[in-house]
């Protein structure tokens, strides 16, 4: 199994590089960056002794997909530009997240609507671009529709979704209720977001969190395709080697 690390344009570091596999950024870093900057890290991109495989792409937060007033034609034009920089980087795995521009001030029936459209519409830009992308279940609080990879898979099965899976991130499965035993039986899982589900820290060895049951059901599932550590700590540089030790150890002595 390959093991990446999230991080921003900034964060690709000597030690990102030595002991992660692969790098997922934060996506609003890259749009972020002038025509000029991109080209550079297009160029360095190529340089790398890590490559850039995945993004995690985040709506801006004042862009709101669902409201009284949206900025609905908005989101999806940022959401194709995505697409555009990650072709160019030559990113094969995306997510997308956005729970600010998800947060409604609708009545849950039109929330759902508006979210299913949006969604739809996300799978066309996808099938354009030829890309799959994965759904991130948000916070119960930020929103009511999508926040469980079981209601996820129900509404990619239900409306047939061709480029759209469930990327299941612990941090908010935890959060929400949802089942870690769910896992085992996915049938659109695309990619995963690992971390102390309590605070969104660096796994560790005292967490007394069931990383070997998670890796059990990812392992029953027959998923290979990366896991993604989307976490923060205090003292990161100094704390990602004995964290990625740590999780490896514990993948490689899973079933």
């Amino acid at each position: 199994m390959k093991f990446g690390i999230c991080t921003d344009v900034n964060g690709l570091t000597a030690c990102i590089m030595e002991y992660f596999d692969y790098v997922e950024l934060y996506f609003t870093s890259v749009m972020d960056l002038t025509p000029k900057k991109f080209n550079e890290l297009v160029e360095n991109n190529r340089n790398l002794s890590i490559s850039i495989e995945a993004a995690i792409i985040r709506i801006p937060p004042f862009v709101k997909i669902v409201a009284s007033k949206n900025d609905y034609d908005f989101a999806l034009f940022y959401f194709e530009k995505c697409l555009e920089r990650a072709r160019k980087l030559n990113i094969s795995k995306i997510t997308i997240g956005s729970g600010d521009a998800r947060t409604a001030d609708l009545d849950n029936k039109y929330e759902y609507d508006m979210l299913c459209s949006f969604f739809l519409d996300i799978d066309r830009l996808c099938s354009d671009y030829q890309y799959r992308i994965g759904i991130e279940a948000i916070s119960k609080n930020m929103c009511s529709t999508f926040t469980t990879i079981q209601s996820i898979e129900s509404f990619i099965c239900s409306s047939g979704l061709k480029n759209i899976g469930v990327t299941i991130d612990l941090f908010h499965m935890y959060e929400n209720g949802d089942d870690i035993c769910e896992i085992a039986k996915m049938h659109s899982l695309y990619h995963v977001h690992l971390c102390n589900p309590i605070n969104r820290e660096l796994p560790v060895k005292y967490d007394r969190q069931p990383y070997g049951r998670i890796f059990n059901f990812l392992k029953k599932n027959n998923y290979i395709d990366g896991i993604s550590i989307e976490s923060t700590s205090k003292d990161f540089n100094n704390a990602i080697c004995n964290s990625i030790i740590f999780i490896r150890t514990i993948f490689n002595n899973s079933r």
